[in-house]
């Protein structure tokens, strides 16, 4: 059986290949965010969708926006909150600087 052979392989090797590079390449894509890419990412999401989301989530919320394909169903995953990183999404949000990290949470 398949999943036999493929645990084996995860034990006796410490891995085991589910796709070959070829398979792989043609199913993923990937991009990055400056910066200034990530506070333009996460003021663009809130204004079109009124969804708030963290720096990391605006990196590939830009990816999306840049290479990807509106004839393909797309699911951006997160586990990032943007008010963990309220300082960064606020100066996104507001173009606005605050001396006092608490002061972004209000």
């Amino acid at each position: 059986m398949e999943l036999t052979k493929k645990m084996n392989d995860l034990s006796t090797n410490g891995e085991y290949t589910i796709f070959t590079d070829s398979e792989i390449l043609s199913m993923f894509m990937a991009d990055y965010s400056t910066e200034e890419d990530i506070r333009t990412g996460i003021k663009d999401c809130y204004e079109k969708y009124g969804y708030l989301i963290d720096t990391h989530t605006a990196t590939g919320y830009n990816a999306y926006e840049r290479i990807g394909d509106e004839d393909t169903y797309t699911v951006i995953l997160s586990t990032a909150s943007a008010y963990k990183f309220s300082k960064d999404v606020y100066e996104a949000l507001f173009d606005n600087k605050y001396k006092d990290e608490i002061e972004y949470m209000y």
